[in-house]
């Protein structure tokens, strides 16, 4: 389940903040392994229901020269 449909079903304020604290863990390694992936994708108008995985690459060892 993606992080934005998960909130919206989520009431409890513990359990969003967990799934809060997750995504940006999430995105924080998204934007580590694939620094110029993850700018394309916030330079696109990211929003919190977009996917960055087609800006990013899967690939740890791509680093900032990924495309």
């Amino acid at each position: 389940m993606r992080t934005s449909a998960a909130l919206g079903q989520v009431r409890e304020p513990r359990a969003r903040q967990e799934l809060v604290r997750r995504r940006q863990e999430a995105l924080d390694e998204l934007e580590r392994r694939d620094p110029a992936g993850f700018a394309r994708w916030l330079a696109e108008g990211a929003t919190a229901d977009s996917d960055p995985a087609v800006y990013v690459s899967g690939d740890p060892a791509a680093g900032s020269d990924a495309a």
